[in-house]
């Protein structure tokens, strides 16, 4: 990929003229906001933005996928969304993905490249954890702090309470994102920015807890779980 540049202080420039109600946004793009994770139980989840867009007179869409759902499928769906929305309005595609959403985002751009690069303006990531992300890598490691037991309740939680799949949150462990990478990689002729906001708290704090969720545990019985039959 070509070198990251930090866009930080022009950033700031640009929020500062929206605040005072200036943008420089082109009304020839449609505009998609994919949504992130557990999205699909937030109902107002991007409403609000969605209604800024509006307000400035552009237009604006959020894609109805499953935020629960595999990367590749949401990749599929994404496919959709953007020829509908080119050949039903004319114009490019501005793609705004939130955490998984831009994941998805950047995985239907990688897989579907030859269909949609002429269809698509750019790639706006919020949040992204485009390479992965720890929380998900910790959660479903086996054999350690997450072992079994701590799969088997996020698999609950995920398959059946919300009806989703648990390859939505194994898609973005560190060995998946590297495999997937590995085999699709975003187009060059597509313009990317990346957006991401950083901690207070000490990398050496993070890296301890990191070190924590790796460290091998005792098997947890769960006998609530187990009563019920779970």
């Amino acid at each position: 990929m070509a070198p990251v540049e930090d866009g930080t202080v022009r950033f700031l420039e640009l929020l500062e003229k929206i605040r005072n109600g200036e943008h420089n946004l082109p009304n020839s793009f449609v505009y998609l906001l994919i949504p992130g994770l557990f999205s699909n139980h937030a109902p107002l989840y991007f409403a609000g933005t969605k209604r800024f867009f509006s307000k400035m007179g552009l237009a604006c869409h959020i894609a109805k996928i499953h935020s629960e759902a595999s990367v590749e499928h949401n990749a599929w769906e994404l496919k959709q969304y953007i020829d509908e929305l080119y050949w039903g309005s004319g114009k490019l595609v501005m793609l705004l993905g939130h955490s998984k959403g831009g994941v998805d985002a950047a995985a239907a751009l990688s897989i579907y490249s030859s269909d949609l690069k002429n269809k698509v303006a750019g790639l706006a990531l919020v949040q992204s954890p485009y390479a992965g992300t720890p929380i998900a890598s910790d959660i479903l490691r086996e054999g350690q702090i997450a072992d079994k037991e701590t799969r088997r309740i996020m698999e609950l939680l995920i398959c059946k309470i919300i009806k989703g799949d648990i390859r939505a949150m194994e898609d973005l462990t560190y060995d998946k994102r590297r495999e997937f990478i590995s085999k699709h990689q975003l187009p060059k002729e597509i313009p990317l920015i990346s957006f991401h906001s950083e901690a207070s708290i000490a990398p050496g704090v993070l890296a301890t807890m990191t070190h924590i969720a790796h460290a091998e545990l005792p098997w947890l019985p769960l006998p609530k779980l187990r009563e019920q039959g779970l």
